[in-house]
């Protein structure tokens, strides 16, 4: 597996599920980051929030801050058959992040 760091990441938010529905044992986990728009076409500007999957043993660690948060998101590359895909592998808080201002409903 792939898997590199990324300082100075704004992570907005996280979600998770671990338990049983079912019968059947469910695990599961996003982290919403906050990404760069690609500018070069000049189509697109700013910035967009992008799910991605983790552990829930990631999300519990974190998920008692404040967010949005700066930190150093280590991803990694999982590859298989049929798939390949971009995962949160773990989460260190480096501080807090400013938020969005919310707009007004006209």
């Amino acid at each position: 597996m792939n898997t590199w760091l990324k300082a100075g990441t704004i992570v907005k938010g996280v979600s998770f599920f671990d338990g049983v529905i079912d019968g059947k044992e469910i695990r599961s986990a996003v982290i919403y980051i906050e990404e760069q728009m690609d500018e070069k076409s000049g189509r697109e500007k700013g910035f967009r929030t992008v799910a991605y999957k983790s552990t829930p043993d990631v999300v519990k660690r974190i998920i008692h801050l404040e967010f949005p948060i700066t930190a150093e998101v280590a991803f990694v590359m999982k590859v298989t058959k049929n798939n390949n895909e971009v995962a949160v592998e773990d989460v260190k808080p480096t501080g807090r992040a400013m938020p969005q201002p919310q707009q007004k409903a006209a």
